[in-house]
């Protein structure tokens, strides 16, 4: 993951999110466990509403993985920049 460090931020995380994206659409087995979920908890949506959010949780988690990988060299700012620490 050194190689994520290494881009500007703006291509990591576009970067990862399409590559993301494009694993999501090839239709893996996991992509269809997304899905079904999806129809379980939210019966009301439409399909492609289903869609669009799984296709966006896999962006997500995505740059979480982008996040994770370059937040070792982040100070305490870009840290509490970041994220939001409650008690």
């Amino acid at each position: 993951m050194g190689f994520v460090r290494a881009l500007p931020s703006a291509v990591a995380y576009s970067a990862s999110a399409a590559i993301a994206r494009a694993i999501f659409a090839l239709g893996s087995r996991r992509a269809a466990v997304s899905l079904a979920n999806l129809r379980i908890a939210f019966p009301d949506l439409t399909e492609s509403d289903r869609r669009r959010i799984a296709r966006e949780s896999y962006a997500h988690l995505a740059w979480g993985a982008v996040d994770s990988a370059r937040s070792t060299n982040w100070s305490e700012r870009t840290l509490r920049d970041h994220f939001e620490v409650v008690g």
